[in-house]
């Protein structure tokens, strides 16, 4: 049919890949501060996009969510929509478990 296509493939954001060192001290520390079962652990990736993926090409880390949506309080819009809100009841539980992960990546 004498047709032509003209192909531009653009690079995008690196794979984002979790020390599974870090991720061990993760997993750790939530059990221990918090109750079982509040605790979801993937067992396979997704396939989004996100920007902590430029850093873990630099240095040992993880991503992970500590769940910022409430249902009962009617706060459940999707992340980077325009209405996304969160519960700011879990960023004590964040901050915990952040603290907690620093602490004993540093003590070792």
């Amino acid at each position: 049919m004498g047709g032509n296509a003209y192909i531009n493939i653009e690079k995008g954001y690196p794979v984002l890949k979790n020390t599974s060192k870090i991720i061990d001290y993760v997993k750790k520390n939530a059990t221990e501060l918090f109750e079982h079962d509040r605790i979801i652990i993937r067992e396979s990736g997704c396939l989004g996009a996100e920007d902590f993926s430029y850093y873990l090409e630099r240095c040992d880390g993880a991503f992970y969510h500590i769940g910022c949506k409430n249902t009962d309080k009617n706060i459940g819009a999707p992340l980077h929509s325009s209405t996304f809100n969160i519960d700011e009841d879990c960023l004590k539980y964040g901050v915990m478990i952040h603290v907690k992960n620093v602490l004993s990546y540093t003590n070792e």
